[in-house]
């Protein structure tokens, strides 16, 4: 998966907070390249990935807070028996992730979800 990341163009990047096993908050930066999404834990270039997930094999189900709470617009991304927990400050960065991510599989429609594992937003 690595190499097919390291041989394509990015096609979005940007901080996100991830949540480790603990609870813990870290930013770090993410890019989506041919279907791959790896993070670090800074946006400089040449370095090794933190994390790797192929995103068609991913089931994405995102979480919103209320009305006005941003705090819980949440991405978790499940493969494999693993989470990776994603906070996006805004509803604006999260419909961003949420169409880079739709358009890292291929596909743009985001009710009927990516590759089949796509949920629609909890409202």
């Amino acid at each position: 998966a690595y190499q097919t990341f390291l041989g394509s163009p990015v096609e979005h990047e940007g901080w996100i907070i991830k949540e480790n096993k603990r609870k813990r908050q870290q930013k770090r930066w993410f890019v989506i390249r041919g279907g791959v999404l790896c993070y670090f834990k800074s946006d400089a270039q040449g370095k090794r990935p933190k994390g790797i997930r192929v995103v068609s094999e991913c089931e994405l189900i995102t979480r919103g807070g209320g009305a006005g709470n941003t705090d819980n617009l949440v991405l978790l991304l499940h493969a494999d028996h693993s989470e990776l927990r994603l906070h996006l400050k805004d509803r604006k960065a999260r419909e961003e992730w949420l169409r880079a991510l739709a358009a890292a599989v291929g596909t743009h429609d985001l009710g009927s979800g990516v590759a089949g594992k796509m949920e629609k937003p909890a409202t």
